[in-house]
């Protein structure tokens, strides 16, 4: 139950929609469900509004409500695991500082205490769908996620054997997901190079 709140982020309207499954799922089969994909959570009660129906149509509706490029960036931060910093974001989508507020006062992103964003898991699915199928795809931008990474991972490399071994590891943490995501897609398109930079500090 704990990990259900934990991925529609504590969302009134996503742990009623789960709930819904009770009768036939367990707490944690329900849970596997949502990590798959957010088309799971809906309903077929006809007393709910449409636009709550479904996790989906919430953010169709808020989706439209988004300028093109507004919807372009949130699109690109999708390739990104388990948040990301303002240097990643503009290296990776090239979305500006002033971007990256708007879409947190829009309740898209949310800053954490230690200058990094998060995107919703449910969010991000679905704004990884609408990557999916724009007019460019995902694979360039996730072969810029995949080459800024592999450079970190280079240059944490490095640092893990100067004095500047403790803020390695902490940025190595932060974005652990966001270096195997990288080293998976460099493996999966054969970047040789890319996994030349990046296997020593992330074998390390």
């Amino acid at each position: 139950i704990g990990r259900i709140c934990q991925l529609v982020d504590g969302l009134p309207l996503g742990i009623r929609l789960a709930a819904g499954w009770m009768e036939m799922l367990t707490p944690a089969e329900i849970a596997d469900q949502i990590a798959r994909g957010l088309d799971f959570l809906e309903t077929e009660r006809h007393d709910v509004p449409a636009r709550q129906q479904s996790m989906r149509a919430v953010f169709d509706h808020s989706w439209t409500l988004l300028t093109q490029r507004e919807r372009s960036v949130m699109q690109t931060l999708s390739v990104f695991r388990g948040g990301f910093t303002a240097e990643a974001a503009r290296a990776v989508s090239g979305a500006s500082l002033r971007e990256l507020m708007t879409l947190v006062n829009r309740s898209l992103l949310h800053r954490n205490p230690g200058e990094r964003y998060e995107v919703h898991e449910l969010l991000r699915q679905y704004a990884a769908q609408e990557l999916a199928g724009s007019v460019d795809g995902a694979g360039a931008v996730r072969d810029r996620h995949c080459s800024y990474f592999c450079a970190a991972l280079e240059g944490w490399g490095t640092d893990l054997w100067c004095e500047r071994q403790d803020t390695a590891m902490a940025a190595l943490r932060a974005d652990r997901e966001n270096a195997r995501a990288a080293w998976d897609w460099a493996v999966e398109r054969g970047y040789v190079e890319q996994l030349d930079k990046a296997v020593f500090g992330l074998s390390y």
